[in-house]
Formats: structure tokens, C-alpha cells, sequence
């Protein structure tokens, strides 16, 4: 009886080893969840910021504001306005581009891809015809909650492309 119990005394503390083997890596992958959502969560916010001033900067190139001919500046305040108006911080850049969303076929198969082709702002017949804006959106990545994950100066970026073409007027 003595020979078993005496076992059974030398490997009280094994489990307290596997346990704080364990936790390590499990520490590490909470973190690491909890920083990728945290990145996930910035990049969505600065998307869909991207997204309603690409809207907003769309109405004006329809013609829709009673503006006959949108210039660079108005474009650029309208995209600003957008982000004020939805509590957006921390953007290091946006940039602002008219012109004319083009559907391309030719990528083999039934694939379509629609991208913007800016036209020049100073030519004017070229800025009448534009009917699509892309704005594209910059800012730093959210401060690391752990150390070892920062590599630098990095900055996050959203495009949004949109279009709003105007159907009809009345006088």
C-alpha cells in the first residue's frame, strides 16, 4: 500500500507543468485573435468611410446638386464633408478622382472587371462627360497591443469607386 501511494506523491505537480505549458501558447493566440479583429474592425470603419464619401462626391459629378460643371476643390469638400459628418478621425490622405467608369470584357470567359479611367480636372469637355469618382483613403494602423507586432510606420488604405448617372431633368 505504501508503494502506491508513494507513486502517486512524486507526480502531484505534473499537471501545474502541462498547465503552464499550455497557457503560454493560449495566451499568445487570444492576443493574436484579439489583434487581427482590432486591424479587421479599422479597415472595415476606413472602408466604409471610403464608401459614403465616394457617394457623396458621386452626386455632384451627376449633376443632382445644381452644379453644372464640379470642379477638383468641390469634389475634394465633398468627400471631406462626408468624413466630418461621419465622425471619421485619423485619415492621413484621401484622394479624390473623376472619370468614367469602363466595363471590360475581354478578361477571358464571362469575367467583367469595372474600373475607373480618371480624366484630366482642367479639361472641362472631359469633366462634363464624367460620371464616376473614386476616392481612395489613408491612415496608420491601429497602435499594436502587443509590442512585437508593429513593424514600423505602416498606414492602412480604402478605395471605393461609385457612380451615379443622372436619368433625367427637369426645367
Amino acid at each position: 500500500m505504501r508503494r502506491t501511494n508513494n507513486r502517486y506523491r512524486r507526480q502531484q505537480g505534473a499537471t501545474a507543468v502541462f498547465v503552464a505549458l499550455a497557457l503560454v501558447p493560449l495566451l499568445i493566440a487570444t492576443m493574436l485573435a484579439i489583434e487581427v479583429g482590432r486591424v479587421y474592425y479599422a479597415h472595415r470603419s476606413l472602408q466604409k468611410a471610403a464608401n459614403l464619401a465616394a457617394l457623396d462626391a458621386a452626386r455632384l459629378m451627376s449633376g443632382c446638386t445644381g452644379n453644372s460643371l464640379p470642379t477638383q476643390t468641390m469634389l475634394d469638400d465633398a468627400a471631406a464633408t462626408s468624413l466630418t459628418r461621419n465622425s471619421m478621425t485619423g485619415i492621413t490622405g484621401t484622394v479624390v478622382e473623376a472619370g468614367n467608369i469602363v466595363t471590360d470584357r475581354s478578361f477571358g470567359g464571362t469575367g467583367v472587371v469595372r474600373y475607373l479611367d480618371p480624366v484630366a480636372i482642367t479639361d472641362s469637355a472631359a469633366m462634363n462627360d464624367a460620371h464616376g469618382v473614386r476616392v481612395t483613403l489613408t491612415r496608420a494602423f491601429p497602435t499594436p497591443l502587443i509590442p512585437f507586432f508593429s513593424a514600423g510606420n505602416r498606414i492602412m488604405t480604402a478605395s471605393a469607386t461609385a457612380e451615379q448617372a443622372a436619368l433625367g431633368s427637369f426645367y
